[in-house]
């Protein structure tokens, strides 16, 4: 049974489309393609825009929303969020 406060790939993606409306199209073309949700190839490309848009943007408040989900994520998300998160993020901060 899960404990209410954990997040599924599912949760993780309606939070992170909420907060990035403009990667709805994707996530649409994402399942159209592949006939259903593939967590890991939308978030290596939307994942990664989104986290260089937010570093890159001087609003202090969405850097923190975005870490704040991000956080969740890690502390309350199932295993396969974890390793998506490092994987696909990991690259961002290499490159400072």
């Amino acid at each position: 049974k899960k404990n209410a406060d954990t997040i599924d790939i599912e949760s993780f993606t309606a939070r992170f489309l909420n907060m990035f409306p403009e990667y709805k199209d994707g996530y649409k073309q994402n399942v159209t393609a592949y006939g259903e949700f593939l967590y890991d190839t939308y978030f290596s490309e939307y994942g990664v825009k989104a986290m260089e848009k937010v570093l890159n943007d001087s609003n202090k408040r969405r850097v923190v929303k975005y870490f704040e989900l991000l956080n969740t994520a890690y502390s309350f998300g199932e295993k396969r969020i974890i390793p998506l998160l490092w994987v696909k993020h990991k690259n961002i901060f290499q490159k400072t």
